[in-house]
C-alpha cells in the first residue's frame, strides 16, 4: 500500500515538448544533409536541477516519451550538467546522456527503436536517428585502418 502511494505522489519531470519542425526551422540550422524525425521545445534548467533518483521523460520519439531514472550527475567548472540515467522496456535496458550548458543541450539517447541525437539551441532543437546522421557524416568507402608510424618504420626497413 506505501509503495503504490509513494508511486502515485513521485514528480516525473518533463522538460520536452514537441514543436513544429517548420517554426524551428525558422530559427535554426539543421545538421546538413540531415533531415530531422521531429523538433523540440525544451524548458532550460530542469536538466541542470534534476537529481539522482529523479524520473526524467526523454524527448518524444514516435510520440513517445520513455521515463528515464537519473543514475548520474556531474556538473563541470563551466556550470555545464551531465545527467545519465536509464529505462527499462521489454526487460532490456536502454540509456541516455544529457549535457545542457547556458545555452545549448545535447542528448545521446537509446531506445527500443534505435538510437538518437537530440541538438538544442536557446529552448529549441531537432531530434535525429543517428542512422541518418551516420549516412552523412561517414563515408563507407574509405577503410576504418589506421597506419601505425611503428608498421611504417618497419616496412621500411625491409
Amino acid at each position: 500500500m506505501h509503495k503504490e502511494i509513494a508511486l502515485l505522489n513521485r514528480e516525473i519531470l518533463n522538460p520536452f515538448q514537441e514543436e513544429d519542425i517548420d517554426f524551428v526551422a525558422q530559427k535554426l540550422e539543421k545538421i546538413k544533409g540531415v533531415e530531422p524525425i521531429a523538433a523540440v521545445q525544451m524548458q532550460q534548467g530542469i536538466i541542470k536541477n534534476a537529481k539522482i533518483g529523479d524520473t526524467l521523460l526523454l524527448p518524444p520519439i514516435d510520440g513517445i516519451s520513455y521515463e528515464m531514472k537519473v543514475q548520474s550527475k556531474q556538473i563541470l567548472q563551466s556550470g555545464t550538467v551531465n545527467i545519465e540515467g536509464d529505462f527499462i522496456e521489454n526487460g532490456m535496458v536502454y540509456s541516455a546522456v544529457l549535457t545542457e550548458g547556458k545555452k545549448a543541450t545535447f542528448i545521446s539517447m537509446v531506445t527500443p527503436n534505435g538510437t538518437y541525437e537530440v541538438n538544442i539551441l536557446n529552448g529549441i532543437g531537432y531530434i535525429y536517428a543517428n542512422t541518418d546522421i551516420e549516412k552523412v557524416k561517414i563515408d563507407y568507402s574509405q577503410t576504418d585502418e589506421i597506419e601505425s608510424p611503428i608498421n611504417k618504420t618497419l616496412e621500411d626497413q625491409f
